[in-house]
């Protein structure tokens, strides 16, 4: 989903993409005028999140300035569905508490 416009005086945007393997993906999309937006997951089925079975969601937010660039949104679409996703978990080093690193790594 893509939100573009012109702000002083210059066309930017921002691109929220969807990984495939979200549940209900692709998602029907809320968006509003003021420029917020985001995904419906339950718009059309019900969803229910348990202790046992977690919801995990993975979003990738592309920031461009200018036009929208289709050929390099779908080249970075594609880059993020074949990605790792990131975990974040308690540190074993010092002076940390938490860390974030990519699945399998």
């Amino acid at each position: 989903m893509d939100y573009s416009g012109t702000a002083i005086g210059h066309e930017e945007g921002v691109t929220l993409i969807d990984h495939p393997g979200n549940f209900g993906h692709p998602p029907r999309w809320h968006v509003r005028v003021d420029g917020w937006m985001g995904p419906s997951l339950t718009r059309t089925v019900d969803l229910t999140i348990r202790r046992d079975s977690p919801l995990t969601l993975r979003y990738l937010l592309v920031i461009h300035a200018g036009a929208v660039n289709s050929a390099a949104l779908a080249e970075a679409k594609n880059a993020f569905s074949l990605s790792k996703p990131w975990c974040v978990a308690r540190s074993t080093r010092p002076h940390r508490q938490f860390e974030a690193r990519r699945s399998g790594t």
